[in-house]
């Protein structure tokens, strides 16, 4: 039941981030650091859902689990809600094929820069 949970919380951070992310440009309004997607270094190892994109974008659904190791790099996008931190380069990067989303929550898994 979790796993549904959060597939759909995904889905609606992949919609976001699909379309454009008109609320991202809200969120990004109060806080500049996420107006691009900034380099953060994983500070535990993280939880990676990879979400093959459908349209509508309701059908679409978790494909992989895989796992962001801690001390890696990455770019990434948060887009205001909670489970919408969607990650943007090296072998998680989202396109319109698939997107890859950290299913942890808040901000202690993360630190910025490299």
């Amino acid at each position: 039941m979790k796993n549904i949970r959060l597939a759909s919380l995904v889905v609606i951070g992949s919609t976001f981030f699909s379309v454009g992310a008109s609320a991202s440009s809200v969120y990004s309004s109060s806080n500049k650091i996420w107006n691009k997607a900034p380099w953060v270094t994983m500070t535990k190892n993280v939880k990676i859902i990879k979400i093959k994109n459908v349209v509508p974008t309701y059908k679409s659904y978790p494909v992989k689990y895989l796992v962001a190791k801690k001390g890696s790099h990455y770019r990434m996008y948060h887009l205001g809600a909670d489970y919408s931190w969607v990650l943007q380069s090296g072998k998680f990067n989202s396109g319109h094929k698939y997107t890859y989303i950290v299913s942890e929550h808040g901000h202690k898994w993360f630190k910025f820069g490299k």
